[in-house]
């Protein structure tokens, strides 16, 4: 299913009338802004979507190889991420890496969440 982005992110906190922008603004900025970096920096990547039919989704893949594909969850905080949808993702994918894109520090952290490694990053650290 396809996913509608704005590239002007004033723009968009305009049409949603976000005046002023309230903190559960702030990672669907995020999401847009961290697209906006993936295609700055890997422009001849094709950067996909994943959502299944009960709604679970992953914000970003990026493929690899035939069988390696790598999901991003961008998060304005990273004590907001749940890891229940890249479970299930990671259950039909399950070679990759994992990336949470947070405002944080570089060089940003590694940490396990049901049994999963996730990289803790800023956009940076996708390039790495």
């Amino acid at each position: 299913m396809p996913k509608v982005y704005g590239f002007d992110t004033g723009f968009v906190g305009f049409c949603r009338g976000w005046e002023p922008l309230r903190p559960d603004d702030y990672g669907i900025l995020w999401e847009h802004l961290v697209l906006e970096y993936l295609q700055a920096h890997l422009p001849d990547r094709t950067i996909q979507y994943w959502r299944d039919a009960d709604g679970r989704e992953i914000d970003f893949i990026l493929v690899r190889k035939r069988d390696e594909v790598d999901a991003i969850e961008c998060k304005w905080s990273p004590d907001h991420f749940n890891a229940d949808a890249l479970k299930i993702f990671r259950g039909f994918y399950g070679r990759g890496v994992n990336y949470l894109v947070c405002p944080v520090p570089a060089p940003g952290y590694r940490k396990r969440i049901s049994g999963m490694e996730i990289r803790v990053c800023n956009p940076d650290g996708l390039l790495g």
